[in-house]
Order: structure tokens, then C-alpha cells, then sequence
């Protein structure tokens, strides 16, 4: 049973800018945060702690090592579960303030899914970390009339942004990333990793891949995604048929690996 929302929230209420009117305007709000890396991850952690009555999260990867350095919302048990960030979110979200209802979606976000993504949201938190999904998810809140909250960081240096110029997407209604076909395999972002998504989207079978792949390597499987590590490469495929494989920048060497290994 969770504490009284009065003690929880007590801070905050005092707070005279705020009171008990932001309060519950706070407590009625629905928020996606996309992309749980360094900027999501604290982004949903604070929401949560607040008492956001509702947070969507989406994300594509999983907890890594390197991670915990600067993401507190994870800790080392979620990196030997092998857990999407989403799922790892929830989990944590759920100790921190068991008020706040939490939707995990891990999935790569495209032009074919991110309306539905906002579907029921009030506020989009952008933690995303390449240009194709911010134009993309610009493109999609613009379209929807919804407030976009951006942010990004490198190194040292942090950015937030407010946008006024002849903007073709917000002056000109031009959603040209909505309607891009995403490419097959794609680096990722200072990770030594490349994403490849699957021609046609469809379940694995995990338990038959990994009895398959255990003589020739380490396998690690949960209900979320199978990871395959060999030789210099390590694989990791997701339940939607994408796969990510760490160890290579070259999207055709990625491709080949994936299709040689998991025949997706």
C-alpha cells in the first residue's frame, strides 16, 4: 500500500508557484518519454517521483554496463537480466511510486508506430538520440497539436531548445519524416553497434534459438530477447525481430551476421 498522497507530494504543494492546483493538474497528466538513455531515464524517474499519473515508456535497447555510470533508474541486476531499458524503467518506477501507471514499450520507434505511441499522450519528453527520430517524433507531435520537450547532451556539453523560424514541418505542415522508409540496418550513436530491423516483423522462436546456439557461444534469454555473444561480436534480438549487434559500424557486415546467425 502506498504512503498518503499528502506526505508524498507535501513539498510540492507548499511550493506556492505550484500548490495543490499543479498538483493534480500533474497527477492527470499523460506523458510519453521516448528513448530511456541518459536524458529519458532521469526524465522518467522525476515524472514519476512527482506523481505523473501516467507515463508511456518506449526504448529499443537494453541495460548495459556502461550505463550505470550516469543513468540511476538502472542497476547492475537489470544488466545481468539482460533487460530492455523499458521494461527495467517499469520495474523501477514501480518501487519508486506505485501510484504512477507505467506502459513499457520496447520497440524501435518508425513512421509506422510512433502515432499510435502518442495516441491518449498530453507531453512528449524527446531522449532520443539521433536526428532521423527527432524530426520523425517532431513531425508526429507537430501533426497532433502536442507540446515536444527537447533536450540533448554530448560530453560536457547540454542543449534545450525552443523553436521559432520558417520551420517546414511547424510553419509549412510538411511531416516529411513521417512518411521516410526507415533504413534496414543503421549505426547507433557512439555505441560500436549497428541496428537491423527485420523485412517482415515477426515473433523468434527464443527457446529453439538458443538450444541451437549454446555449443558455439554464450546465450543469455529471457521473455524480452535472446543475446548471443561469439568470437568479437555480440548479438542481441529483440521480440519485434530487430536485432542489434555491438562489435561492428558496417550495416552490411550486421545484416550478414544476423541473417547467418538467427535466419531472420
Amino acid at each position: 500500500m502506498s504512503p498518503p498522497h499528502g506526505d508524498r507530494y507535501s513539498r510540492q504543494v507548499l511550493f506556492r508557484p505550484f500548490g495543490a492546483e499543479g498538483q493534480a493538474r500533474v497527477r492527470a497528466a499523460r506523458v510519453l518519454v521516448a528513448g530511456c538513455g541518459g536524458l529519458g531515464a532521469e526524465s522518467a524517474s522525476l515524472l514519476a517521483r512527482a506523481g505523473v499519473g501516467f507515463l508511456r515508456v518506449v526504448d529499443r535497447d537494453v541495460v548495459e554496463l556502461s550505463n550505470l555510470q550516469r543513468q540511476a533508474l538502472f542497476d547492475e541486476a537489470d544488466v545481468r537480466e539482460g533487460l530492455p531499458k523499458a521494461i527495467a524503467a517499469a520495474r523501477r518506477i514501480g518501487r519508486v511510486n506505485a501510484d504512477v501507471a507505467v506502459e513499457p514499450v520496447v520497440a524501435d520507434v518508425g513512421p509506422g508506430n510512433v502515432r499510435s505511441l502518442l495516441d491518449g499522450i498530453d507531453l512528449v519528453i524527446d531522449g532520443f538520440d539521433s536526428f532521423e527520430a527527432r524530426f520523425l517524433l517532431n513531425d508526429a507531435c507537430v501533426e497532433k497539436g502536442l507540446p515536444w520537450v527537447y533536450g540533448a547532451c554530448i560530453a560536457a556539453t547540454g542543449l534545450a531548445a525552443l523553436l521559432v523560424p520558417a520551420c517546414p514541418c511547424c510553419a509549412g505542415r510538411r511531416f516529411d519524416f513521417l512518411s521516410v522508409e526507415t533504413s534496414p540496418a543503421s549505426a547507433l550513436c557512439g555505441r560500436d553497434s549497428v541496428q537491423v530491423r527485420p523485412l517482415v516483423p515477426s515473433r523468434p522462436d527464443f527457446a529453439a534459438l538458443a538450444e541451437r546456439l549454446r555449443p558455439l557461444g554464450e546465450v543469455v534469454s529471457n521473455d524480452y530477447l535472446l543475446r548471443y555473444r561469439a568470437d568479437d561480436v555480440e548479438m542481441t534480438l529483440f521480440s519485434d525481430g530487430r536485432a542489434i549487434v555491438k562489435g561492428t559500424t558496417d550495416p552490411a557486415r550486421a545484416r550478414s551476421l544476423v541473417a547467418r546467425t538467427f535466419g531472420v
